[in-house]
Order: C-alpha cells, then structure tokens, then sequence
C-alpha cells in the first residue's frame, strides 16, 4: 500500500510538473508572436533595407548602388521577427533608446 501511496504521489508531482511546462511554453509562444514595436532607428534602417517577408528578397542597397541584385531566398515571418526583436536589443544596448543617449553610448563602445 506504501508504494502505491509513493507512486501516486510521484505521478501526482511529475503532473503537475507537466503542466506548469505546457504554461510556460503557451506564455512563451504567445510572447514570441506579439506585436514588435522598433525604435525608430530601427524602423528606419528596417524600412531601409525592405525587410519584409516573402519567397524572394532582392537588395535595395544593391540595387541602388550597382543597378541591379540577384534574387535571394526570401525571409519568412518568424525570421522577420527575429532580425526586428534583434535589432531592437543592439539598439536599446548602445543607448539609443535612453533619455540621454549621449552618456549612456559612452558606456557601450
């Protein structure tokens, strides 16, 4: 009878183990497919490059620059969102979304 009491018990806490995972990881998806909002430098430099999604992506700055660039593999959402939310940390990093930007991208070099 005690090891079925014991075994109970262990089932009972791997669980509930379980589904404080499964909730952790719903919190996690959900954070990973909110909206991203960049700092402007971002947005600008985003916007620059034409970082959209798609099944091809031709370079403005090539374009621009030699008048012509190869098609390449397009980007997907989830890489999208990778290069904003990376974007976002390099630039919230060197200080440029600070209230004195000045002093704090002393601190950054």
């Amino acid at each position: 009878m005690k090891k079925i009491a014991g075994l109970t018990v262990l089932l009972l806490g791997l669980g509930a183990l379980y589904a404080i995972a499964l909730q952790k990881h719903g919190e996690r998806d959900r954070i990973r497919s909110s909206d991203i909002t960049l700092t402007a430098r971002c947005e600008q430099k985003l916007t620059r490059y034409g970082l959209i999604a798609g099944a091809e992506y031709r370079s403005p700055y090539l374009l621009k620059t030699a008048g012509s660039a190869s098609p390449m593999r397009g980007y997907t959402e989830d890489d999208v969102r990778a290069i904003k939310r990376g974007c976002n940390i390099v630039d919230e990093l060197q200080g440029r979304a600070t209230p004195d930007a000045a002093a704090e991208r002393s601190y950054a070099s």
